[in-house]
């Protein structure tokens, strides 16, 4: 792997901060509100930058929309912060490799790579990663999501294991993974064994999550409450950084965990977005049919923030 890809790889520690679209009163994407939020966080000093097919709403976006959704937010970072970009959920191999070809043209650090297809084998698997790699010098990432199984009558899903990762960190510039596989075990295995050589990026739970398996080795995570308010995430991966767990608990205790009682039974997202609204980063719009916060679920959100003094 290049020096370069290697400092890449060790530079991605800490907290990722994933980014949301914004939308116009039509439902089209407001690339200027974009714009602000990537300006938000580079004011704040963050280190990585990440799009993703959850949050940035890939689900609800065109191809060419993902494609401007990438530039702009490369673009407004301006090399400040680490860049993750990210390829569609659909798509062949080929559009992969065009995808990933972009994102290196547009000046993306790295890549957030999503396999589109079932699982088959793992050789299938290490072929789309190759394809991909052999086209580009710029980071890649996979996509630790489970992925949906070809065959009748056995698991539904299956995971990214640490035998297949083993055999893609063989691909140069295969830097790290966002682990968001749902399987406690898996984690711990992929971290104990694998995090010396790719950088984890685990997903859901944030800081309470990230302070469950950082003592195996994964070295960042997605952030929630960041999302609006950095400088809580910074605090607790501080702590972190000088062994101080019982101080990043009380952080978690303090602010991620209210926050989240509140959060979760109206959808994450969602409420992320009605926070930021709150907050002045970004409008609470949707594109449907994912519906914004209502306004009951807005006053609750207002009243954490207020108890919490977010606002």
């Amino acid at each position: 792997m290049a020096s370069d890809l290697q400092g890449l790889k060790r530079k991605i520690k800490g907290p990722v901060y994933p980014i949301p679209p914004a939308f116009n009163e039509d439902h089209s994407i407001d690339f200027d509100s974009i714009r602000n939020y990537v300006n938000f966080l580079n004011s704040k000093n963050v280190r990585t930058i990440m799009i993703t097919a959850g949050t940035s709403r890939f689900n609800l976006l065109t191809e060419e929309e993902i494609r401007e959704f990438n530039r702009v937010v490369v673009e407004a970072n301006q090399k400040k912060a680490i860049t993750i970009a990210a390829n569609p959920m659909v798509g062949s191999t080929q559009k992969a490799v065009e995808f990933a070809k972009y994102a290196e043209q547009i000046g993306a650090d790295s890549i957030l790579l999503y396999y589109s297809e079932r699982y088959y084998n793992d050789d299938r698997i290490i072929s789309f990663f190759e394809s991909i790699a052999q086209a580009v010098d710029i980071g890649l990432l996979i996509h630790g999501l489970p992925m949906r199984s070809a065959y009748a009558g056995v698991s539904p899903t299956t995971q990214f294991s640490v035998g297949l990762c083993k055999r893609l960190l063989e691909i140069d510039n295969l830097i790290g993974m966002k682990e968001e596989s749902g399987n406690e075990n898996l984690r711990y295995k992929l971290a104990t064994n694998l995090s010396e050589r790719m950088a984890i990026i685990v997903a859901g739970g944030s800081m309470r999550k990230f302070l469950s398996c950082v003592l195996f080795g994964v070295q960042s995570y997605l952030v929630g409450v960041g999302s609006f308010v950095p400088d809580i995430e910074e605090e607790f991966y501080n702590a972190v950084e000088r062994q101080d767990y019982q101080g990043a608990l009380k952080i978690v205790k303090k602010y991620e965990e209210p926050f989240f009682d509140v959060a979760f039974p109206m959808g994450w997202h969602i409420a992320m977005k009605g926070a930021m609204s709150l907050l002045g980063l970004m409008p609470v719009r949707e594109r449907p049919p994912l519906q914004q916060a209502e306004a009951g679920e807005m006053e609750g959100i207002a009243k954490i923030l207020e108890t919490m003094h977010f606002k």
